[in-house]
């Protein structure tokens, strides 16, 4: 039975980094219409930003989830998206700390005609998606969605509600029926590409939109894609979440060719930063995490509510 005023809560997953949550959290709360609470979940951030929560919470209109680890993304938005279905949430509204919506962010998506849809009791809506600008007003590279039609070239040319396959965690509508269908964000995952193989998930089971005039800023120190030739010591820890978790979601398809797919990537890929960084550290580590990719079955890992 579908409510009039639907229950939206939003989910903020952060990991120290204190005065963007501050800046994400009065960005919320400064939206045209209101959401009914935001949960944040802290990845046992050693910053200040738990005491913060506690500190802040009913002012602000704040469920405090603190882990006692490090969950990374998805993690947290396992946690995030269990906590909100547990205490009713027909929408839940996903973003990272580094997310600032635009004040008529929500309202635009409420007065969608896929949400006004599902008011009335057509649940076919898996999720909606927000357009995401940089810092300078430009389209953040690392969160255009994947369109089923038109392509990708044609989602920032008129503002218009699209089709699509998949999105990032960058402001992105869910409803409580996608997640009861197809499950949790799989946690494992740790981050990157978690957030494409749960909105794939329900965009093969769901009608999925992006809408242009529902916008948000993330603000990324800079506007690139992940690229495999800046890979250093340092951050070889991030790419080895990425290339065993884009090689796992293609094996995952099941058919001998995507698994051809997944280890060109793996070698395109492993290849690209040994050239970019002459170490055979890098090279043999994000080998072997690319193929256990391929042969890891992470969808007996999926947790449902």
């Amino acid at each position: 039975m579908s409510r009039e005023n639907p229950y939206i809560d939003a989910v903020v997953v952060t990991f120290n980094r204190l005065e963007k949550l501050k800046s994400c959290i009065s960005a919320i709360n400064a939206q045209s219409i209101t959401v009914r609470t935001i949960h944040v979940v802290d990845n046992n951030s050693t910053d200040g930003t738990r005491e913060w929560l506690l500190e802040n919470a009913k002012t602000l209109n704040i469920t405090p989830h603190l882990l006692n680890h490090n969950g990374g993304g998805a993690g947290g938005f396992n946690a995030g998206i269990r906590a909100a279905c547990n205490v009713g949430a027909d929408w839940i509204w996903v973003m990272d700390d580094d997310v600032y919506p635009k004040s008529d962010c929500l309202k635009a998506v409420v007065n969608s005609p896929f949400f006004v849809q599902h008011t009335k009791g057509i649940k076919n809506i898996g999720f909606l998606s927000s357009r995401v600008e940089w810092t300078d007003g430009s389209v953040c590279l690392m969160n255009i969605p994947v369109s089923k039609w038109p392509p990708n070239g044609a989602f920032h040319e008129a503002p218009s509600a699209l089709p699509c396959l998949s999105n990032s965690f960058v402001s992105c509508f869910i409803t409580r029926e996608g997640v009861e269908r197809v499950g949790l964000p799989v946690k494992e995952f740790f981050i990157w590409y978690d957030d494409t193989e749960y909105t794939r998930r329900l965009s093969y089971n769901f009608e999925c939109y992006y809408l242009d005039n529902s916008v948000v800023v993330h603000d990324t120190p800079n506007n690139n894609l992940p690229d495999y030739s800046q890979i250093t010591h340092q951050n070889l820890w991030k790419y080895k979440c990425d290339i065993r978790n884009v090689a796992a979601f293609e094996s995952a398809v099941g058919r001998r060719t995507d698994k051809l797919i997944a280890l060109r990537y793996v070698l395109k890929n492993s290849w690209m930063a040994y050239k970019a960084s002459k170490s055979l550290k890098i090279y043999r580590v994000l080998l072997l995490s690319g193929f256990r990719g391929i042969f890891w079955h992470y969808k007996k890992l999926i947790e449902y509510i």
